[in-house]
């Protein structure tokens, strides 16, 4: 009977260092992954405003803008022969085309603006180890995740973006 009794307080004995050593094993596993950054967040907005990101696309916005104007002054010289009535109907739908175009246009820098910022948060994360980025405009985000947003502003500073040709806004004939 005792060597039942003993076997049986050596089996609860080993369990419970069994779990123990289970247990430290997974919070020495859970320390570890603690050491990794994680989380991060940032600011899309703030980049484009602190960066050079905006500058060069007010750069490209007034080139477009200026070829837009030359556009329409080339198109009102054209229709200057019509008759008022007619002048003034076409002269409407050409300020509206234009107008339509330059918003497609300033979409389209944007796009390509915001891919190139998130190439360098894409690979920013991935050099520092982040399994997340969110961006903070667009979620909600604790305040536990690291702001990169400064870091991302200063890897963008020497950056130059390519924006293509610029559009046309002559008539197609």
């Amino acid at each position: 009977m005792k060597t039942k009794k003993f076997s049986m307080r050596l089996f609860v004995f080993l369990l419970i260092a069994l779990c123990l050593v289970i247990y430290f094993i997974f919070l020495n596993n859970v320390k570890v992954s603690d050491k990794r950054p994680g989380v991060a967040y940032v600011s899309y907005t703030r980049v484009l405003n602190e960066s050079s990101i905006m500058q060069q696309e007010k750069l490209r916005t007034e080139k477009v803008t200026l070829l837009a104007q030359e556009a329409e002054r080339s198109a009102q010289l054209k229709n200057s022969a019509l008759p008022e009535p007619q002048r003034r109907e076409i002269g409407l739908l050409e300020k509206a085309s234009l107008s339509n175009k330059l918003r497609v246009e300033a979409g389209r820098i944007r796009m390509i603006s915001q891919n190139e910022i998130t190439r360098v948060v894409e690979s920013y994360r991935v050099k520092n180890h982040y399994s997340v980025v969110f961006n903070k405009d667009q979620s909600v985000t604790s305040e536990s995740g690291q702001d990169i947003s400064e870091a991302i502003i200063d890897e963008l500073q020497g950056i130059r973006i390519n924006y293509g040709e610029l559009p046309s806004f002559q008539e197609s004939e």
